[in-house]
C-alpha cells in the first residue's frame, strides 16, 4: 500500500487533539481577519541565516531581502519569521516552500506570529497577496506556525501547496495541515 503525506503518522497526535479545541476558537479570531501559478524555482530570503544573505531571485519574481527584525511604528523590532521562501515543483504541482526563521521555530503556537510571518512572507514573495491560491496558502502556513511547529520541531521547511482545497482554516488544521478533498 502505497502511504501518503497526509496518511503519515505525526509524532505528537497529542497536538493535534489540543487543536481540535482550539479550532473553533480559532475560527473566530480569523473571522474578523483580513498571479498564476508559477512553477518556476524562486528563492527570497529575510537575510536571517548566514546562507540567505543575499536573495537570488528566478522565475519572474521579485523580492527584497528584509533584516533580522523589521522596525515597528513604536520604534521596537518585530521579528522576522521568515528565513527563506522559493517556489517548487511538488508532487501535486506549484508548492511554496518556506524556510521558518529562528525566531519562528521560538514562537512555535503563536497564532499572532502565524498572522505576522505570512504578512512577512506576503511582501517578500511578489504578487502572493494577489494569489488565487492566497486563502488556502495562508491557511496552510499559519497551520505550520502554530501546530506543525510544536509536532515536528525540527522540520527544516514547510511546503505551502496550490493544489490542495481551500477547505478553511479550522479544516485546514484538522488535517494536520494538509487539507485533501
Amino acid at each position: 500500500m502505497v502511504e501518503s503525506r497526509s496518511d503519515r503518522a505525526w509524532p505528537a497526535r497529542g497536538v493535534w487533539a489540543t487543536a481540535g479545541v482550539l479550532v473553533a476558537l480559532a475560527a473566530c479570531c480569523l473571522a474578523g481577519c483580513a498571479g498564476a501559478k508559477n512553477p518556476s524555482t524562486t528563492f527570497v530570503s529575510s537575510g536571517t541565516t548566514p546562507a540567505s544573505r543575499g536573495a537570488m531571485v528566478t522565475g519572474g519574481l521579485s523580492t527584497s531581502a528584509s533584516p533580522a527584525v523589521s522596525p515597528q511604528a513604536n520604534g521596537s523590532a518585530a521579528p522576522v519569521y521568515i528565513a527563506e521562501a522559493h517556489w517548487a515543483d511538488g508532487e501535486d504541482g506549484p508548492t511554496l516552500v518556506v524556510v521558518p526563521s529562528d525566531a519562528a521555530r521560538e514562537a512555535r503556537g503563536s497564532s499572532t506570529a502565524g498572522e505576522a510571518g505570512w504578512l512577512q512572507l506576503e511582501s517578500l514573495v511578489d504578487g502572493l497577496a494577489e494569489h488565487p491560491a492566497k486563502d488556502r496558502l495562508r491557511h496552510q502556513y499559519i497551520c505550520h506556525q502554530q501546530f506543525a511547529s510544536i509536532a515536528e520541531p525540527d522540520k527544516a521547511t514547510w511546503e505551502l501547496e496550490v493544489e490542495r482545497p481551500d477547505v478553511g482554516y479550522p479544516a485546514t488544521v484538522a488535517a494536520r495541515c494538509n487539507p485533501v478533498q
